[in-house]
C-alpha cells in the first residue's frame, strides 16, 4: 500500500516554524539538544568529522549575501546569552580545538578568514589602553554595531568592550579607523570582512560620530 503525502500549506509550514522556534527559546531545551547532538557526534566520530569538513568548506571563497548577513544581524541585535551558556559554548570551543584533527581543519590556509598571516602579527606600541579607554569614552562605553552598554559586558562576561581596526589593518591606529565593540560583535566583523568595512563606514557617513546601529 502505497504511503500517504500530505502537502502542507504556507499556514501548516508556518506553524512548525513558531513551533521550533518557541523551543529553541528555551534554554532548558537548547541544553537538552545540545547534549543529545553531542552524545550522537560521540557515537558516530565520522560523522562528526563530515560536518566538520563541511562547514569549513561551505563558505570558502564565498560569502553571506547582503540580505543574508542583515538577516543575521537583525536577529543577533539586542540577544543576550545566560553566564551558563557563554561558559558551555567557551568549555565545547576549547574541547574541540583540543582534538588534532579539528585544529588541522581550521588552522592556517585552511581557515576561511585567512588572509596571509596578518592575524599572526603583533599589534603596535601605540595600540595600548589608553589609546583604548578614549575610544570607548568617545563612543560613549556602546557597541557601535548592536548598542550592548559596556557595564552589561562587564557584568556578563567579565571584559570592557573591545576595539575594532575597521579596515583590519594593526598598524593603523588612527582613531577614526577604530570603533568600540562588544566580544560578540567583534567576532562577527571578523566574518565577510569587506562587506563590515563598507557597512561601517557608510553608516559612519550617515550618522557622523554618533553610534552606527543607529537607523540600520
Amino acid at each position: 500500500m502505497p504511503s500517504r503525502v500530505f502537502a502542507r500549506d504556507e499556514k501548516y509550514k508556518e506553524k512548525l516554524r513558531v513551533a521550533a522556534k518557541r523551543r529553541w527559546q528555551s534554554l532548558e531545551e537548547r541544553s537538552k539538544q545540545s547534549g543529545r547532538m553531542k552524545a550522537y557526534f560521540e557515537k558516530h566520530p565520522e560523522i562528526a568529522q563530515k560536518c566538520i569538513e563541511n562547514m569549513n568548506n561551505a563558505w570558502k571563497g564565498e560569502s553571506h549575501s547582503k540580505e543574508a548577513i542583515e538577516k543575521i544581524k537583525s536577529s543577533l541585535t539586542g540577544r543576550t546569552l545566560s553566564p551558563e551558556h557563554v561558559m558551555n559554548i567557551s568549555i565545547a570551543q576549547k574541547e574541540a580545538m583540543n582534538r588534532p584533527e579539528v585544529l588541522e581543519k581550521v588552522s592556517g590556509e585552511n581557515n576561511h578568514n585567512w588572509s596571509g598571516g596578518s592575524s599572526n602579527l603583533p599589534y603596535p606600541i601605540k595600540f595600548n589602553e589608553e589609546l583604548k579607554e578614549s575610544i570607548r569614552g568617545r563612543d560613549n562605553h556602546i557597541c557601535q554595531l548592536c548598542g550592548k552598554l559596556e557595564s552589561a559586558e562587564e557584568e556578563e562576561l567579565g571584559r570592557k568592550l573591545a576595539i575594532h581596526h575597521i579596515d583590519y589593518d594593526k598598524n593603523n591606529c588612527d582613531p577614526e579607523n577604530l570603533l568600540s565593540l562588544c566580544g560578540g560583535c567583534n567576532s562577527r566583523v571578523n566574518w565577510n570582512r569587506e562587506y563590515w568595512t563598507k557597512f561601517i563606514n557608510e553608516r559612519r557617513r550617515i550618522n557622523g560620530s554618533e553610534q552606527i546601529s543607529r537607523g540600520s
